[in-house]
């Protein structure tokens, strides 16, 4: 039987616990820089399932985030889409998905243990924490089991959370 990614080898670089919680870094596919994770609360071992969670989403569902991110950063732009002058780069709805990934940063894996599970037997729950231009308080992405459950803008989500609003880009046309 084969292990799970993180059983095999750790994604999250440097995990430690601090005073306010886990604190290490991860190398993600989605960025040139590392990502920071924090989880105030749980085990190592579920920060770790939860990285690994992050670093090995299906293609459908890492397309789908960055649909509703499209969407989102459209939505905050100018008229005529994205333009970023010192990259000489734009984004418009004709643009290939991931090249929203020019204009929006992601900067932080947040992981929050499960409220009503035993760890060892909850699903994977992660908020990814972007940097943008477009909204002064950034933007979000919140997964769990799999499945994405927020994308817009930030307010410290809860991945156990549902969140059916048309604030949330996931439930836009």
């Amino acid at each position: 039987m084969n292990k799970p990614f993180y059983e095999k080898q750790t994604p999250v670089h440097d995990l430690k616990m601090t005073l306010y919680g886990w604190e290490g870094s991860i190398t993600s596919p989605l960025s040139e820089f590392d990502i920071a994770v924090s989880a105030r609360d749980g085990s190592e071992d579920y920060v770790q399932k939860c990285a690994a969670a992050f670093l090995d989403m299906e293609d459908a569902l890492l397309e789908k985030l960055l649909r509703a991110t499209a969407a989102f950063a459209l939505d905050h732009a100018a008229e005529g889409g994205l333009y970023d002058e010192e990259l000489d780069c734009e984004f418009t709805e004709d643009s290939p998905l991931r090249d929203i990934l020019k204009f929006v940063c992601p900067v932080r894996l947040v992981i929050q243990p499960p409220k009503m599970y035993d760890e060892e037997e909850a699903p994977a729950a992660f908020v990814l924490e972007f940097n943008c231009d477009l909204d002064p308080d950034g933007m979000e992405w919140a997964v769990r089991d799999g499945e994405a459950v927020y994308v817009g803008e930030y307010f410290g989500c809860d991945p156990w959370e549902y969140y059916p609003g048309e604030d949330n880009y996931l439930n836009q046309p």
